[in-house]
């Protein structure tokens, strides 16, 4: 609420839409305006797409985290998705003169950007991993550590997640993530239902033997 309350105190427009799980929203390079995305709520997974339909992975970004779309290039070759994993709301604005912004407001873009920039630095870490085993493994954790649940003993996300959109993060083929889901579950370390929710069943053995 600290946003909407922020905005509705100046004359900063400002947008508020609600994605429900699967919905996404694209932002092209349409406009001159420093404009800027928070997640109020939910989570959202963004992808960097190219005009040849080559899609990156750019991150995860919850509560509080911004997506800055003020550097994006002149060129127009490429756009960002943003596409909701669960039932999200995210408020848009533009800043076209931040000498006049409202203090509290810069305040919070701050905190959010350092908030978020902390995230990507984990994730590229984890995707500069050599072998794509343990590339695979780590995202799993980095989501259950970020937006895991404990249930019965057990970890479980509050989405669903297919092993072609673990392919997609990670930058690896389906064949493998496969190969790898199945290794973890015939060791009772993991359970990936036929509905793409996964369990973490032992999360120590899952850390120890391969992180």
């Amino acid at each position: 609420m600290k946003w909407i309350n922020n905005f509705s105190k100046t004359r900063i427009p400002y947008y508020i839409y609600k994605l429900n799980t699967g919905d996404s929203i694209l932002y092209f390079n349409n406009s001159k305006q420093n404009q800027y995305i928070v997640v109020l709520e939910g989570i959202l997974y963004v992808l960097k797409i190219f005009s040849n339909k080559k899609a990156f992975f750019v991150g995860v970004i919850n509560k509080n985290n911004i997506l800055d779309l003020t550097k994006i290039n002149d060129k127009l070759d490429y756009y960002y998705k943003a596409i909701a994993l669960n039932k999200t709301y995210i408020i848009s604005f533009s800043i076209n003169n931040k000498n006049n912004i409202n203090s509290k407001i810069f305040f919070n873009i701050i905190k959010a950007q350092k908030l978020t920039i902390k995230k990507y630095e984990l994730i590229n870490c984890i995707l500069k991993q050599k072998y794509y085993k343990y590339k695979v493994l780590q995202i799993i954790l980095f989501l259950f550590i970020e937006f895991g649940t404990i249930n019965n003993k057990q970890l479980s996300l509050s989405f669903k997640i297919s092993q072609q959109k673990l392919g997609l993060i990670t930058g690896i083929n389906q064949t493998k993530v496969n190969k790898i889901i199945n290794l973890l579950a015939n060791q009772k370390i993991i359970q990936f239902s036929s509905r793409k929710t996964i369990h973490i069943q032992n999360i120590y053995r899952l850390f120890f033997l391969y992180c």
